[in-house]
């Protein structure tokens, strides 16, 4: 983790091990069905997020392993979940192309984008205020992170492949 206490990894076909970086011991253990991706820690290190392929994912309180949100079905790519540079925000990339904004403190889900094919891709601002959203079929929009309103349909363009936010958004 980003605060060098704690240390994640895949240790086996369905399960990740959270030690203590401090002591080595084994924090906690857990297991997901199906074959787990790599487990990601938010900024602050008080989160740790991991799905498998095929199944759900998982927000964990990363001090003691303990779950705090059930993701749903995540989508069997790089950035699928990704935290907000602060670390209070995480989004998730569902199968089917679909997409969920989660407060990763409380683990409440604050914006869904559940229709099919209405989220291949989203990114944050740097404190989650805007995401930028792409549905599979190019359409681009901006949304309000707090809200969860569009804020403005920016109409269909190529695939996006990178995202930069200026520092005042």
């Amino acid at each position: 983790s980003a605060t060098d206490d704690r240390i994640a990894a895949k240790s086996g076909y369905d399960t990740v091990t959270i030690w203590d970086a401090t002591s080595g011991a084994v924090v906690r253990k857990v297991s997901i069905p199906g074959n787990v991706h790599s487990p990601i820690f938010s900024s602050d290190g008080t989160r740790l997020a991991v799905s498998s392929a095929g199944t759900r994912g998982q927000l964990l309180d990363s001090a003691n392993g303990s779950l705090i949100a059930d993701l749903g079905a995540v989508e069997e790519k790089t950035n699928a979940m990704t935290f907000s540079d602060d670390g209070s925000r995480l989004t998730v990339i569902g199968q089917g192309s679909t997409g969920t904004l989660w407060d990763s403190k409380s683990g409440k889900k604050l914006l869904a984008f559940d229709a099919k094919d209405s989220a291949a891709l989203i990114r944050m601002s740097p404190n989650a205020d805007r995401l930028l959203v792409q549905s599979f079929d190019l359409k681009t929009s901006l949304w309000d992170g707090s809200s969860g309103r569009e804020i403005k349909a920016l109409g269909s363009m190529d695939r996006i492949e990178s995202t930069m936010f200026s520092s005042s958004n």
